[in-house]
């Protein structure tokens, strides 16, 4: 016969699980499209904002 406390492991087991599967996020990736719809102004407000170049 088995343990008689084999989730007391499952227990621990997934834990450790989450534990590892937990990580810092990664980086953003930004993409800009050069198209022919998008105004310039609002690709420059884009940039200014999302690098702090005021």
């Amino acid at each position: 016969m088995g343990k008689t406390n084999d989730w007391l492991d499952f227990d621990q087991l997934a834990e450790e699980k989450v534990r590892d599967a937990l990580k810092p996020p990664s980086m953003y990736k930004v993409i800009l499209v050069n198209d022919d719809y998008t105004p310039m102004e609002f690709v420059i407000d884009v940039l200014q904002n999302s690098f702090l170049m005021m």
